[in-house]
């Protein structure tokens, strides 16, 4: 008989259904248990997630903790050397008030009610304005007298009630005084030979015109344009020094004013010595005397002990020349100086700086490609300048339009050059660099120029306060025309060494782009700080080489130090890469503005 089919065997039939509902318990399990282990990834993921995002914060948390220390430790330190200096100071003083005591009669006698004498000489001064008779000088003017002979004009660096004696008996003999940081009810129109200004010393020089204008002058002074290309004159700036000023020559710039240099003699209260102080270092002239009110008090130990110093009357002391180490580099006046001595070429092309040092080695570095209708006075500009220890690099790009020619015609001037393509300005840039050797560096574009005296500034600034970076003021120029339209200053506080800010660099939209830092060609920096940031351009930019290593740098904790002096002439005109309306520059700094910012700062979305 044929074997039964499984289906009509009952025992085997309950099998196999026990069988599949197994099967199918089996297959919802592991589709439980599958599940199961794609919640357990998943919270997995998001616990990984978590400790990063944690970490992330725990690692920008140090990094401030860290910062903030290292704040609080140089705040303490900083703090420390303060407390040491002023022990120092105190020790000095003690010791210094103890000689006054043989002295402390006449100090009173001289300085008896004083503010009831200063009102009584302002009303003289106005006396004096409205047409009558100036104050009775007395025994003042017989000791004053020997000291003010050639004066002409005097700069009061900081208003101070002491100082309105001195003020109105220098006005009252026909010397023209400018005083500073004034009081409001006085600033404003001259008071005959007085003009009272209410910005301070810093302020007032990072306020005038004090670029003496090369093309300016040579417009004006057509026979020194002569004597220059016939080789007899070697530049405006030269000429203007040595004869030009002594001769009343325009300088062919509107309103120039040389600063500190203009004055015969600077006057200010030992009391106020503080901020007025730093900004005489590296500024003043040999010729220039000091008169410093207030000299018995014990404050004065901030003057150089061995320099020359004589009491006039009273508590006026005058040195008849600056300490040594507050001296700069020599400096044109704006006004009439027949009555000084002529400056010799070793004054305005000084072998060493006043300071027991040598003159730091400055590299400049010109890139150009057929750039040959400026380059010759971007050259001209770097070379008259006579900076002792130069070292000046061109390199071209393979120019067709005569710029080969120019840069043979200098080439003896220069340190190394060439002109050969390359793959544009970051690359000519970085093979200059490569080839200097200088402490100072920068690069100067071959339409743009440097101011004149420019180098002795910047150098003998890095020698007093040794910065990372320093930076000026920069006049723009329209093309060919011989007068700046604009003189840009950033935002920076003059003659303070501070950190150069890393979140205003960033903030793109309110703060660069807004003007508040520099022009590249105003700008000088240290070699320690270019290696620090990376020791060289990105290539692969076109616009923003220069915004992208001042981010760099400022990462890598640069010090920059704001001068008020004008550095640089930035030339405009239309075959500029940055000129137009459509150049499309601004993508390519937002591109590098998020590179450089933290991955969660919200800006960079």
């Amino acid at each position: 008989m044929a074997s039964q089919s499984s289906s009509s065997n009952p025992p085997s039939s309950t099998v196999v259904s026990e069988l599949l509902a197994r099967v199918a318990a089996a297959e919802k399990d592991r589709d439980a248990c599958l599940a199961a282990l794609q919640k357990n990834q998943a919270d997995a993921r998001q616990v990984i997630n978590d400790v990063l995002a944690k970490q992330v914060a725990l690692d920008r948390y140090t990094r401030e903790v860290e910062l903030e220390r290292d704040q609080q430790r140089q705040a303490f330190f900083d703090t420390k050397q303060k407390l040491l200096a002023f022990h120092e100071d105190l020790v000095r003083n003690v010791a210094y008030i103890k000689t006054l005591h043989a002295k402390a009669d006449m100090v009173q006698n001289a300085a008896v009610d004083r503010e009831a004498y200063i009102a009584k000489l302002n009303e003289q001064l106005a006396r004096q304005q409205s047409g009558g008779s100036g104050p009775d000088l007395g025994e003042f003017q017989q000791a004053l007298e020997p000291h003010i002979r050639d004066l002409r004009r005097v700069l009061v660096a900081k208003y101070h009630p002491r100082l309105l004696p001195s003020i109105l008996w220098l006005a009252s003999l026909g010397v023209a005084v400018e005083v500073l940081s004034s009081p409001p009810e006085l600033a404003g129109a001259p008071r005959g030979p007085v003009h009272f200004w209410a910005e301070s010393l810093w302020e007032w020089l990072g306020g005038i015109n004090s670029m003496f204008n090369e093309q300016g002058y040579l417009l004006a002074n057509p026979d020194v344009a002569a004597g220059i290309a016939q080789g007899t004159v070697r530049s405006g700036w030269d000429h203007y020094q040595r004869f030009g000023q002594r001769e009343g020559r325009t300088t062919g710039a509107p309103h120039f004013r040389a600063g500190l240099a203009d004055a015969d003699a600077v006057l200010f209260d030992s009391a106020d010595a503080g901020p007025i102080v730093p900004c005489l270092f590296g500024r003043l002239q040999p010729h220039q005397r000091l008169f410093i009110s207030s000299c018995f008090n014990p404050a004065t130990v901030w003057l150089p002990p061995e320099t020359a110093r004589t009491i006039v009357i009273g508590d006026l002391l005058t040195c008849p020349q600056p300490p040594r180490v507050w001296i700069g580099p020599c400096l044109p006046s704006a006004l009439p100086v027949s009555h000084r001595g002529a400056p010799g070429p070793d004054q305005i092309y000084p072998a060493l700086p006043t300071q027991q040092a040598l003159w730091p080695k400055i590299s400049v570095v010109t890139v150009s490609f057929n750039q040959g209708a400026y380059l010759e006075e971007t050259l001209r500009s770097v070379l008259d300048q006579n900076y002792p220890n130069l070292e000046y690099i061109v390199v071209d790009g393979g120019s067709t339009d005569g710029s080969v020619e120019i840069i043979r015609e200098y080439s003896d001037r220069l340190a190394w050059w060439v002109s050969e393509p390359d793959e544009g300005q970051s690359q000519a840039l970085n093979k200059g660099f490569a080839k200097s050797t200088g402490t100072i560096l920068t690069w100067l574009n071959s339409d743009d120029r440097l101011a004149p005296g420019s180098l002795f500034t910047v150098a003998q600034q890095f020698l007093l306060h040794d910065p990372d970076l320093v930076a000026g003021r920069c006049a723009r120029v329209t093309d060919r025309e011989p007068q700046p339209h604009h003189v840009h200053r950033s935002v920076l506080t003059f003659g303070q060494l501070q950190p150069l800010p890393l979140a205003e660099l960033l903030d793109l939209d309110r703060c660069w782009l807004q003007g508040w830092f520099f022009h590249q060609p105003e700008v000088f920096f240290h070699r320690r700080i270019f290696e620090r940031a990376g020791g060289q351009l990105r290539e692969d930019l076109y616009y923003s080489m220069d915004y992208d290593l001042w981010v760099r740098m400022a990462k890598a904790g640069a010090k920059i130090l704001p001068l008020p002096e004008i550095l640089a002439i930035f030339r405009e005109h239309g075959k500029q890469k940055t000129g137009g309306a459509h150049v499309p520059y601004l993508p390519e700094l937002r591109a590098v503005n998020a590179a450089h910012r933290p991955p969660s700062d919200p800006s960079t979305a």
